[in-house]
């Protein structure tokens, strides 16, 4: 988060409007770096969402809205930047959505939208996979495949000129197992309730004996982000 907040090549005064906030963790993590004439509008589709971030963040500069990516409720050019941080994927018709951030970015704005690239975590899926346990699903890692670092320099620039991508150079070294169990059952489909102990057990050893053969397991990171800038309107 704070990579890519540094990413953002935003003029000191503007109107900033994020989609798929989630917990507000780009602000939070930020907090001291927000120039003080930035208005922020942060939104979710998800009113769980939006609640966390009103307390994560419990700051006045910021105003929270319930909103839909494909149906934004804001008027033709109503901001400098509209930033899509990891949640494209999410939506269900992305030329919905598109459509609608071009329509409130004003002419000029800047369209920033983050996501992960196929080789994300591909260790792990590939430790699930070997673990072989039917109770266990990978399938939630595909969830992305509608925008990806690979096909997203498409859609972009369907919408917006001078698009760019930028990687986040970055990988992890997991000395533990308990981070990688717990990982792996956060993800969507899978629960502890699915495994008695003994089961559950197992994975964990299996998880211990890939970091003993080298001391951990070595998982990329595979994410970074688009830059588009609206065309300026006749």
């Amino acid at each position: 988060m704070n990579w890519f907040f540094e990413q953002l090549n935003l003029p000191d005064k503007a109107t900033v409007l994020e989609l798929g906030c989630g917990n507000g963790e780009l602000w939070a993590k930020n907090l001291c770096k927000i120039p003080k004439a930035w208005d922020i509008t942060l939104t979710d589709f998800s009113a769980g969402m939006l609640e966390d971030a009103k307390k994560n963040l419990n700051s006045k500069r910021f105003k929270f809205k319930l909103v839909d990516a494909q149906d934004i409720p804001y008027s033709k050019n109503s901001f400098d930047v509209v930033i899509a941080n990891h949640m494209l994927y999410h939506v269900t018709d992305i030329g919905k959505a598109f459509s609608e951030i071009y329509r409130v970015l004003k002419p000029n704005g800047y369209f920033y939208a983050s996501t992960v690239g196929k080789n994300h975590m591909k260790e792990m899926r590939d430790i699930v996979k070997r673990f072989n346990s039917q109770e266990i699903t990978t399938d939630s890692w595909n969830l992305t495949e509608k925008f990806q670092l690979e096909n997203g320099l498409a859609e972009v620039s369907k919408w917006f000129k001078n698009v760019t991508l930028k990687r986040y150079k970055d990988n992890l070294k997991v000395t533990s197992s308990g981070p990688l169990a717990d990982y792996i059952f956060s993800m969507p489909g899978n629960t502890k309730n699915i495994l008695d102990e003994t089961e559950l057990h197992n994975l964990k050893n299996f998880l211990q004996s890939e970091i003993d053969k080298n001391g951990y397991i070595y998982i990329t990171k595979d994410t970074g982000f688009f830059q588009g800038i609206k065309s300026s309107e006749p």
